[in-house]
């Protein structure tokens, strides 16, 4: 007994990771796809469209490691020193407003010096010109926060105090 059945469905491809779905259909023989009409829809390569819908899938991590890796136990001594004298890191956030786009230290060493047990950290903003004074400083105390730190340090006559941040 042979049962035809006629389908009509709508497949919307919103990016490269959505032609999965038009592979599987193509294997079943149900479409031809327009390879072509696709790539100018998305704005790739026609031989891109062929490769995602093959099954291909961008890595979402990176292979390579950071070039400080191999720096790791020079920066964890330095952190445990700081720590053990009750000294204070500085977030920069400096580096937010340059081509890294990022603060200094990053995130994943900000994370590792808190791991180490660090608690004392300034927020910092390289102001060299007026109109520069205390940018970015908020999303400084944001990244903190959001890395799991309740405070930040300020130092009155050279003693560290904490203040919370909100």
């Amino acid at each position: 007994m042979l049962i035809n059945i006629e389908v009509n469905n709508n497949v919307e491809i919103r990016s490269l990771n959505d032609l999965f779905i038009l592979g599987r259909l193509q294997e079943v023989g149900s479409i031809k796809v327009n390879k072509s009409e696709i790539a100018r829809e998305l704005g790739v390569d026609r031989r891109t469209v062929s490769k995602y819908i093959d099954g291909y899938s961008k890595c979402d991590t990176r292979k390579r490691g950071s070039k400080i890796d191999e720096y790791y136990d020079v920066i964890e001594a330095i952190y445990k020193t700081l720590i053990r004298n009750d000294k204070a890191l500085e977030l920069n956030v400096s580096g937010l407003f340059m081509d890294m786009k990022d603060t200094l230290p990053n995130k994943p060493l900000l994370t590792f010096y808190r791991d180490l047990g660090g608690k004392l950290i300034t927020v910092g903003s390289d102001s060299h010109y007026c109109d520069k004074i205390c940018r970015g400083i908020d999303k400084g105390y944001d990244i903190l926060k959001d890395l799991g730190y309740g405070f930040f340090t300020i130092f009155e006559a050279r003693a560290p105090k904490l203040i919370e941040i909100k």
